[in-house]
């Protein structure tokens, strides 16, 4: 009998797992710069998601080792849940989709756009698609500030960071400054 709910209480969880995989990103990080790999399983499409790209970026050059590996692990990992899409993800052409805007000289914040771009992207058609990055410097940088103090902030007060409580609270005192006195404080 408890073979039996056992059983049950695993089909459950494969089948919420199979309702979960619908897009699915892995943030790949290559000597020190990031970008992202993403399944959207509902389209069975693969794409690679790099802002700093130039006209010279190519799949084969730039993508493929990683990238191969990736698609024969995950396309493993949905066979071995049940899900439908596998044979289909092992055979699929990864995408190299190409920004309106590409930042080729900031290596630096490759974090900071990888995570912008999994928090924007919504497998949507990606002429649809509004990632927020836009061609003027000035503006580029105020972006860029946002992102990082999200990031940041994100980083500092998640729950798994066991000093996110004294974070905050150090956070509420430097506020209890003068916008001059916090100037001179950093």
């Amino acid at each position: 009998m408890k073979n039996n709910s056992t059983n049950r209480e695993l089909n459950r969880g494969i089948s919420l797992i199979r309702i979960a995989f619908i897009t699915s990103f892995f943030p790949i990080l290559v000597v020190e710069y990031f970008y992202v790999v993403v399944f959207n399983l509902k389209k069975t499409t693969i794409n690679i998601l790099n802002n700093n790209r130039n006209e010279a970026t190519s799949y084969a050059a730039d993508y493929k080792d990683i990238c191969d590996l990736l698609i024969t692990l995950f396309s493993r990992y949905l066979e071995g849940v049940g899900h439908k899409t596998s044979h289909v993800v092992a055979t699929a052409v990864p995408h190299i989709l190409k920004f309106k805007c590409t930042m080729e000289k900031n290596i630096q914040d490759s974090g900071i756009f990888s995570m912008h771009h999994m928090e924007m992207y919504m497998g949507e058609p990606f002429s649809k698609w509004d990632y927020g990055l836009v061609g003027k410097l000035e503006k580029q940088n105020l972006l860029l500030l946002r992102l990082r103090v999200k990031c940041a902030s994100k980083f500092l007060l998640h729950e798994i960071n066991v000093l996110a409580r004294k974070v905050m609270l150090d956070f509420e005192e430097f506020h209890k400054y003068s916008p001059v006195s916090r100037k001179e404080i950093i």
